[in-house]
């Protein structure tokens, strides 16, 4: 019995993965809530590619770390399969030597889904479907790491 009982400790402490950390918010406003169900309080809306940080899942939920927030999202508002950022602070966008950059400055609510990286730049498209290179010093998260597939 106490062979199964730790069989069954060992398989639950292993149900959910390890590696799942990063995310990005997939709807063009999404809704971060106070607990893991419509009936918790709407603390916040985020935009399309906004970058999280999964810390726990409850059923169809995940509790969501950004940059300036934490809450509880909805499974079907994020996206494992996307990289994202977005830039601390105001931020000159140029890339040295790349043709397609941004020519305005980028602000800290705005987030952007990767698409390449290189060398303190990264390829991106913003929520309209515009397409530039950015700088990606000052990026959070900054370790943009693993993505992994929640589907």
């Amino acid at each position: 019995m106490q062979k199964y009982l730790y069989l069954l400790v060992i398989t639950t402490l292993f149900a959910i993965p390890r590696d799942l950390e990063a995310a990005c918010s997939k709807k063009w406003r999404a809704i971060v809530r106070d607990g893991p169900s419509n009936q918790f309080e709407r603390l916040k809306m985020i935009p399309k590619y906004t970058p999280l940080i999964i810390e726990e899942i409850d059923g169809n939920w995940f509790r969501v770390k950004g940059y300036d927030f934490e809450g509880w999202v909805f499974s079907k508002s994020v996206s494992a399969k996307m990289n994202c950022m977005i830039s601390l602070g105001e931020n000159e966008p140029i890339c040295v030597g790349k043709r397609k950059t941004r020519s305005s400055r980028v602000s800290l609510s705005e987030g952007f889904k990767i698409l390449k990286k290189e060398l303190g730049c990264n390829f991106v498209q913003d929520r309209d479907g515009k397409r530039f290179w950015i700088n990606s010093i000052g990026a959070w998260p900054e370790n943009q790491a693993k993505l992994i597939t929640i589907d």
